[in-house]
């Protein structure tokens, strides 16, 4: 049986976060993103966010077998790096890593309301998981998001 840990991230665990967005990306982006803005998708990565989340303790891994499958966290008031291998979807790790940033969020910043900055692709999977959508809008390279929202409970 396969047993699923979501623990805090470390230091040495961000080329794995890296690997996992980038085959992410590549899978499920060219569905609703030109193959332009899935360039761009992929180059644009701040690491030094993964690292700043990860001293924050704000930044989870999901391991399935002791291999990171997936992760997410949450910085300032919005929910970030929410990935999950693409063979690995469907499975409620994403849902999973999800209750955990927010309760993480919601006990240490005491805010009741996280946001989220949405690829298109997963707007079905926030609004499954009790995320108000709010609006579509215009990232700095022209490509769409959903801006969405969370009261939590």
């Amino acid at each position: 049986m396969n047993t699923l840990i979501i623990r805090l991230c470390q230091l040495d665990d961000i080329p794995h976060i890296l690997e996992i967005r980038k085959r992410t990306f590549l899978h499920f982006a060219p569905s609703v993103y030109s193959p332009k803005e899935v360039k761009t998708l992929l180059e644009d990565i701040k690491t030094s966010e993964l690292e700043e989340m990860t001293e924050n303790k704000s930044l989870f891994v999901a391991e399935e077998n002791h291999i990171i499958v997936g992760c997410g966290g949450w910085l300032r008031e919005s929910v970030r790096h929410m990935y999950v291998s693409p063979e690995e979807t469907k499975k409620g790790i994403g849902s999973s890593l999800l209750r955990v940033l927010e309760k993480d969020y919601k006990h240490r910043t005491k805010n009741s309301i996280i946001r989220a900055g949405v690829i298109l692709y997963a707007r079905p999977f926030y609004e499954k998981n009790g995320y108000e959508f709010l609006q579509i809008d215009t990232d700095w390279d022209g490509s769409k998001f959903n801006r969405m929202q969370k009261k939590l409970l």
